[in-house]
């Protein structure tokens, strides 16, 4: 805000003026007033006492005894820009005179330039020039488990089914497989609740790719499963138990899973009847170990298969001699899946079904490639060399 010099410096000559006049003790005698001129004479006639006209003579003001004022009778603050009228009194006369004060205003203005630069930024990248990595993909661990019917009525379906080990690993034979080899007959543990797969026995036969015997012991895994096993057939329950192994682990962390259920008839006889209030009376229980517990994803490195009687209708069943449709196991076969994971249960051999699941996991193994680094985000190119030595 501009100063005010002006009014500062009528104040402090008005305060002079002001001390200067009472420090002399001023009386009637020691002022002389002006001879009015004749214009004025009848308007403005000297001051009158007692009828009397003032007996005057001269004098000289008293000098400026302080700069100071006693006391001021209008003050204004000095951001406050306006005109202002000062009245001040002397005794002991009381003489009044007005002053105008007039505020002076003087523009000031003060430029100032800002120098703009523009943003520079510099980009590096740090790591390696990019390069071929060369991963091999044979000899990939898939694990399988078989779950057999081992019911009164599942005495051919055995024997088709012992004889099919190499039609099951037909697309296989470069991976590092496993097949456990379990029943759906469901033992339960000596005292036991029998309210978690934990409480049930695993009674698992395991047989691997170095075993000198393998075909063979497939055979006697399947047949000797027999068919004097419950009637209550708990596939889901049992495929659980046997993925589950507590006594002896089998399936490999890094593995491809498959599970494959041959029946005559549904889980829990039909669709969930036989096992009333259990978490194993449907399929899920099943899909949900997969992917919760074992960490899969089904459809990508975990496969479900089935041999049962497939209809839709349970009114014009496909395989006579199935005494239940596989309901539920149709459900499961489908999960997350388009392809034909299935093959109906009367089939007299069963070489063209277990083909087709066979290849299919083998499209699961074909969907990993474990990369040995990191690649750069978008520079990732991928070159195939098949058996036959093309690449794609």
């Amino acid at each position: 805000m501009p100063q005010k010099p002006l009014k500062k410096l009528w104040l402090l000559s008005l305060s002079a003026l002001y001390l200067g006049l009472t420090a002399g003790a001023c009386s009637q005698s020691e002022f002389k007033a002006a001879a009015p001129s004749k214009q004025d004479a009848s308007e403005d006639a000297l001051p009158a006492q007692n009828g009397n006209p003032i007996e005057t003579s001269e004098s000289v003001l008293p000098s400026v005894v302080s700069d100071k004022p006693d006391s001021l009778l209008s003050t204004f603050p000095a951001s406050v820009v306006k005109d202002e009228t000062l009245q001040f009194s002397i005794a002991p006369q009381s003489i009044s005179t007005d002053f105008t004060l007039t505020d002076i205003n003087k523009s000031v203005s003060e430029n100032s330039s800002q120098n703009s630069r523009a943003p520079v930024s510099q980009t590096f990248k740090q790591g390696s020039p990019a390069g071929e990595a060369i991963n091999q993909t044979t000899a990939k661990p898939v694990d399988i488990l078989v779950v057999v019917d081992n019911s009164g009525s599942m005495k051919e379906e055995q024997t088709n089914l012992s004889t099919k080990l190499n039609e099951l690993l037909v697309s296989l034979v470069n991976t590092d497989w496993q097949i456990g080899v379990i029943t759906t007959s469901a033992a339960l543990k000596a005292g036991a609740a029998g309210n978690a797969y934990t409480d049930f026995n695993c009674a698992l036969t395991l047989v691997k790719a170095s075993d000198a015997d393998r075909v063979s012991k497939f055979t006697n895994a399947v047949v000797n499963a027999g068919v004097s096993g419950d009637g209550n057939e708990q596939g889901i329950l049992q495929s659980v138990v046997g993925l589950s192994c507590l006594n002896a682990p089998w399936i490999r962390s890094t593995s491809t899973l498959a599970v494959l259920i041959v029946s005559d008839e549904d889980n829990c006889s039909k669709d969930g009847s036989d096992c009333p209030g259990k978490d194993w009376a449907k399929e899920t229980y099943l899909i949900n170990h997969i992917q919760n517990s074992l960490g899969r994803k089904i459809g990508v490195n975990a496969g479900l298969y089935g041999i049962f009687d497939p209809t839709t209708d349970p009114n014009v069943p496909l395989c006579k001699t199935a005494l239940n449709i596989g309901t539920q196991y149709r459900r499961l076969v489908t999960f997350n899946t388009t392809a034909v994971n299935y093959g109906n249960i009367c089939d007299a051999s069963y070489a063209t079904t277990l083909n087709r699941i066979s290849a299919n996991i083998a499209t699961l193994l074909g969907k990993q490639f474990e990369l040995k680094d990191t690649p750069l985000a978008g520079t990732l190119s991928i070159k195939l060399k098949l058996a036959s030595g093309t690449e794609q």
